[in-house]
């Protein structure tokens, strides 16, 4: 018998008794659509604009290059829902200088 299978079939027989205590591998579908629910924002914040000057509009939300535009009374500083059209200020940012 070749000793690395022999290797893997020990290892494998002595994580058996402790996976009990594993739970779970993976999460459930409630869990994952939980997770899911978590890590989506909800709203988005306008970080800004810059035209050059062919006329060209740049615009940055939630810190990444967008050619979508926020909806026309979104400052930039200011966040917005997509789902409702509410804006907002920006919470998140620090008020320190």
């Amino acid at each position: 018998m070749n000793p690395r299978l022999l290797f893997f079939l020990l290892l494998l027989l002595v994580a058996l008794p402790s996976s009990a205590e594993w739970g779970r591998l993976f999460y459930s579908p409630a869990e994952r659509t939980e997770l899911d629910r978590n890590a989506t924002p909800l709203t988005h914040r306008f970080d800004g604009e810059a035209r050059n000057s062919r006329g060209r509009t740049l615009r940055w939300v939630d810190g990444q290059l967008n050619a979508s535009s926020p909806p026309t009374k979104v400052k930039p500083g200011e966040r917005w829902d997509p789902r409702t059209g509410e804006v907002h200020p920006d919470r998140q940012r620090s008020t320190t200088p």
